[in-house]
């Protein structure tokens, strides 16, 4: 056992740390991702050492950097190996949280040491800073800001360690050149405010991990077993998440659902309001995934959905309510899955609607067979579009995209245009003929279910304030990679999280 793997603690932290505090030891701890080692680290390490007996560094998991795409660039084990090295480190243990609170009240440290770029506790972005300083002095040690050189990891990273397409470098090259960190913030801080309405249909997206066995003796199949299956929000409900985020209050109007299967009482949150659920005997609708355990691979997937129209005895009421309630709003985000619920008479309402942008995506997948087309909506003030759908709709496998989008725009009277290209990343249009093109800012693709719902949700709030073309794609990328990097719609992207990729972004 080497001397750096007895400095790392993963089991009994609580009942070590009480151990060594019996000798009346005292103990410093500081806590951070620490993914490019520099030497301003190294200056608030030493520093932090000399003021008790032992120094304890706590270090975020992967799951918890937050810092946007391509982050952390060393993994969780790697960063632990570097910083056990240090001779001024005692201990590391792993903080599998957003905040050091956990390990605080493991560790009880007599000193909780931050750099001195976090003594005003209103300048930290994530928010946890206040939290952490009430959970020092609540078990009774205090806080101390280490002075002298500091540096910043992202920026490092940025100069010297990302691992970019020449595109993407020379693109994040000229956004730091034109936008500083407060500038982009104050779009962020604009959008709060909109008054939201969603309206589609509820999507339950189940996954299925099995492990294959061998061929069936007696039919020529392979038999698998299966280890576990997971349930997340799909269709609107995705929106909807990653909506509240960023605004005060959101509104979804759709039909009625098992929303019990999801933990309704924890979805429908302060932000979040249902205003309508249809009620018939449709079913949910429910797209089951079987992946194979050891690559993630997909081996199968069923529908369970009525594809049918909704009949007339059923839109009534949900007609009228579209009508009176929907003008009330800054913008309407229709996501339409092609499964029913966004009839002709429906369509026609919402192209109706004046007040409110109205921003639309029509998406092609199994259950329509192609035949969900944005040609449906005679308007909308933006339309998302993904490449190899509008090559379909096209018949065309190499449309000129900088032809053909303007010309959907003109026809439904659009001011903007969102298409989305998968690893070659995204256009942005505007209605004077302007067209910005954002490279896909990460290449981790866990599951690319939902990329589609992330872009169209967070460019129709950008669009809807008039931001610019290269910001409404940057916020909508940053969307998309946090999106693809799960399995499922497992979380939204918090609004801490987008204003921390940022940051790490523009750091130069």
């Amino acid at each position: 056992m080497t001397l750096m793997s007895t400095k790392i603690i993963r089991d009994n932290q609580e009942g070590f740390f009480a151990h060594l505090r019996l000798n009346r030891s005292s103990i410093a701890m500081c806590h951070g991702v620490f993914d490019l080692l520099h030497p301003g680290h190294i200056e608030h390490l030493v520093a932090a050492s000399q003021l008790a007996d032992y120094l304890v560094v706590s270090i975020s998991s992967d799951e918890f950097v937050n810092k946007g795409p391509g982050r952390p660039v060393f993994d969780l084990e790697t960063r632990m190996r570097s910083i056990g090295q240090l001779e001024c480190v005692d201990y590391v243990i792993v903080s599998s949280s957003e905040t050091a609170i956990a390990n605080l009240e493991k560790v009880k440290p007599d000193y909780y040491v931050k750099g001195i770029e976090y003594a005003d506790p209103t300048n930290d972005i994530s928010g946890n800073i206040q939290a952490e300083i009430e959970c020092i002095h609540r078990i009774g040690g205090k806080i101390h800001y280490t002075k002298g050189f500091t540096d910043s990891s992202s920026r490092l990273i940025n100069r010297f360690l990302a691992k970019h397409s020449p595109d993407l470098d020379k693109w994040l090259a000229d956004l730091r050149m034109e936008y500083k960190f407060d500038d982009l913030k104050s779009f962020v801080d604009q959008i709060e405010n909109l008054r939201v309405a969603v309206v589609g249909e509820i999507i339950i997206d189940r996954y299925t991990f099995c492990s294959p066995l061998a061929k069936s003796s007696k039919h020529p199949i392979l038999a698998f077993q299966e280890l576990g299956t997971s349930t997340f929000p799909g269709g609107i409900l995705a929106i909807v998440d990653n909506v509240s985020e960023m605004v005060e209050e959101v509104t979804f109007f759709s039909h009625q659902s098992e929303l019990d299967l999801l933990g309704k009482n924890n979805f429908l949150n302060k932000r979040i309001k249902s205003e309508i659920f249809l009620k018939s005997d449709r079913p949910d609708i429910v797209k089951h995934r079987y992946l194979d355990f050891s690559t993630g691979a997909r081996l199968f997937e069923k529908y369970i959905f009525d594809p049918k129209p909704l009949e007339s005895i059923e839109l009534d009421e949900y007609l009228n309510a579209l009508t009176k309630k929907l003008e009330s709003f800054d913008v309407v985000i229709v996501a339409d899955y092609g499964h029913g619920f966004l009839t002709e008479q429906a369509i026609r309402v919402l192209s109706d609607l004046q007040n409110p942008k109205l921003c639309v995506n029509t998406q092609a997948n199994a259950g329509n067979r192609g035949f969900n087309t944005i040609q449906k909506y005679p308007r909308a003030s933006l339309i998302c579009l993904n490449g190899q759908e509008l090559q379909l709709e096209l018949r065309d496998s190499a449309p000129d995209y900088l032809k053909v989008v303007p010309m959907y725009m003109n026809a439904k009277k659009a001011t903007h245009a969102v298409l989305t290209l998968g690893a070659e990343g995204l256009l942005v249009f505007g209605d004077s003929g302007a067209v910005e093109k954002i490279p896909a800012l990460s290449e981790k693709t866990v599951d690319r279910v939902g990329a589609g719902d992330a872009v169209l949700a967070i460019s129709s709030l950008y669009a809807t304030i008039g931001a610019p073309l290269k910001i409404i794609g940057l916020m909508a990328s940053i969307a998309a990679s946090f999106e693809i990097g799960q399995l499922g719609h497992s979380k939204p992207l918090p609004k801490r999280d987008l204003l921390k990729s940022l940051k790490a972004l523009l750091a130069s």
